[in-house]
């Protein structure tokens, strides 16, 4: 990433199988390999409101 870049966004997807978050709110999943922490990614679970049929 250049040097003037504070952030970069990018759509990643995830196959979480028998992960149970028991409440909506924000959690992180901390990439480590070898004992090294190489990076931590935010994770937002928020609740999904229902639109009315148009």
């Amino acid at each position: 990433m250049a040097e003037d870049v504070g952030s970069v966004a990018v759509n990643l997807i995830l196959n979480f199988q028998n992960v149970k978050f028991d409440q909506f709110a924000d959690y992180q999943i901390n990439l480590t390999i070898d004992g090294i922490a190489l990076a931590t990614l935010p994770l937002r679970v928020r609740q999904m409101h229902r639109q009315a049929p148009a």
